[in-house]
């Protein structure tokens, strides 16, 4: 009888369960508190439960085009970390509202939504707004590609099939170079009938070996090390700073590098530290860094794949923690007034949770499942998924030359040709950057770079940004 009365509560938990699942309807937003003036398109944001189970919803801002969004693309944009909210993209790079003081908000007139109907995702799950009832606190590649797809099944087959035919791009930032391809490649796997059509990753990670080995040529070439001590880290780590970083000889010189960094803006290494932390004091953190890890930290109890990484050659530890350099009072203010929560419909959170620009539990419990993302774009270009990977030249979190020296890696295994020669692109008769385009099959990858950019391009050059994006998207 006791075991009877069990199952028949927990059916009707499934029912209501799947009656909220299947009672899913757009969410409008109709004002946005701190902005003054004429809002001229829709826009709708709320929670997609893409697990039931453990009631993990994922939160989502979507901004129709102010072009003609029943035709325009749809872009889902994810911002990396891992952990970090695509929110503060939203509010700051390149979002139709642009954050001025955690209160008051002005007119993006370079906002990518212009003419692109945009969808801003907060995942995986416990970033920003999106939450899980059952705090499993499991975080992976696979796991998050799979939760992006739930929620992009339910948006464009649920909520809002009129956009489901409209032509569809995945695109990310920083660890979003992880986040982006294995969720377009899960979205091709998944056999459901998404309009995708391509990919972009904007200073997004690529491939361990070449983004390490890149680091300290980058270091070098923008004089943060010395041509001494660049020539003495080839020697000891006999020409492969990543496959010999464990190495004592090597990995000393190597933490030589990582406090060579005190002070810089890893984001953009011309650019001030400002913003709410000061200075970037790393001396300390960098030091206190290497002696928890006696030169390296091991790795592989989060990754399957058997590697010892330096904190230099860590996304997260090359950065530091708290997004230095880089204001983020403002959004966390503005993100957990009362009243912004009530006009985005997240007040179904459960009590306590706050809003945060990074989530540093996500962040250090985040699984890396994969050393390299060239499987995942050898399967997007050979289905013929277009490709754009765009990166600021000034970027040390994550540089240029990785990028660029992931795709010539790419394509030396799809035997892929350059289209378009390496050659400089203009605006108002100025140089702005660089770029290649490769034939990859019957599609093609673009590399381009912004001149002068960091690691976030709209928020110092959202013109040239915008542009980039649009030239790829409308090509």
């Amino acid at each position: 009888m006791v075991r009877s009365s069990s199952l028949i509560v927990m059916a009707m938990i499934l029912i209501i369960a799947t009656a909220n699942v299947m009672s899913l309807t757009p969410t409008p937003v109709r004002n946005v508190p701190g902005f003054v003036g004429d809002i001229k398109f829709a826009q709708y944001a709320g929670f997609v439960p893409v697990n039931v189970t453990a009631q993990r919803n994922l939160f989502y801002w979507f901004v129709e085009s102010q072009n003609n969004p029943s035709t325009d693309p749809v872009v889902l944009w994810m911002n990396g970390g891992p952990g970090c909210s695509s929110l503060d993209g939203f509010v700051t790079e390149h979002g139709p509202f642009l954050l001025n003081d955690g209160q008051t908000l002005r007119e993006n007139e370079y906002s990518w939504n212009k003419r692109v109907n945009m969808i801003y995702l907060e995942s995986p799950f416990e970033v920003g707004y999106s939450y899980s009832v059952q705090k499993d606190l499991v975080w992976n590649d696979v796991k998050s590609a799979d939760d992006v797809v739930k929620f992009l099944h339910t948006f464009f087959f649920e909520l809002f099939p009129q956009f489901a035919k409209n032509p569809f791009y995945i695109a990310a930032e920083s660890y979003g170079g992880h986040y982006g391809p294995t969720s377009a490649v899960a979205v091709l796997r998944s056999g459901y009938p998404f309009n995708l059509k391509g990919f972009i990753v904007a200073n997004g990670i690529m491939d361990d070996r070449e983004d390490t080995n890149s680091i300290p040529i980058f270091m070098y070439q923008h004089s943060l090390i010395s041509k001494s001590a660049y020539d003495e880290g080839l020697a000891k780590c006999r020409g492969d700073f990543y496959a010999n970083q464990q190495l004592p000889e090597c990995a000393d010189v190597i933490s030589n590098y990582y406090t060579s960094i005190v002070g810089i803006n890893p984001y953009d290494i011309y650019d001030k530290c400002v913003g709410d932390v000061g200075p970037f004091d790393a001396a300390t953190s960098n030091t206190d860094i290497l002696k928890q890890n006696g030169w390296f930290k091991t790795l592989t109890k989060k990754q399957p794949y058997d590697t010892k990484i330096h904190p230099l050659f860590t996304l997260s530890q090359r950065v530091g923690s708290g997004a230095p350099c880089l204001a983020y009072k403002p959004q966390e203010y503005w993100f957990n007034l009362p009243q912004v929560k009530a006009a985005l419909n997240a007040n179904s959170m459960p009590a306590g949770h706050k809003w945060q620009m990074c989530n540093d539990v996500v962040n250090g419990n985040y699984n890396r499942t994969y050393s390299s993302m060239i499987p995942f774009y050898q399967e997007l270009l050979s289905k013929g998924i277009r490709g754009l990977f765009v990166s600021g030249d000034v970027d040390l979190a994550v540089n240029s030359l990785g990028s660029q020296n992931g795709i010539y890696a790419l394509m030396k295994t799809m035997n892929g040709s350059i289209k378009t020669p390496f050659t400089s692109w203009s605006t108002n008769k100025q140089v702005t950057g660089f770029y290649q385009i490769w034939s990859a099959g019957s599609t093609t990858l673009t590399f381009k770079t912004v001149k002068g950019a960091g690691h976030m391009i709209p928020m110092k050059y959202p013109a040239l940004s915008q542009k980039a994006f649009y030239d790829f998207v409308f090509a």
